[in-house]
């Protein structure tokens, strides 16, 4: 879902809290993707790790 829009800063809050372990991997996924590609974004999230891993 969030590929498809274009923007140039996105702004989550708990973007996975309501989703069951099955879908937080595809959603982290989205999000880690659309770092790559240079978005800037302002997470709120208690996974660390993956805090970690969009970090710069």
């Amino acid at each position: 879902m969030l590929k498809q829009l274009h923007k140039e800063a996105e702004v989550t809050d708990g973007a996975v809290s309501i989703l069951d372990h099955l879908r937080i991997k595809d959603a982290l996924d989205v999000v880690v993707d659309l770092a790559q590609t240079g978005m800037t974004m302002r997470c709120v999230t208690h996974e660390m790790g993956f805090a970690r891993t969009v970090a710069d």
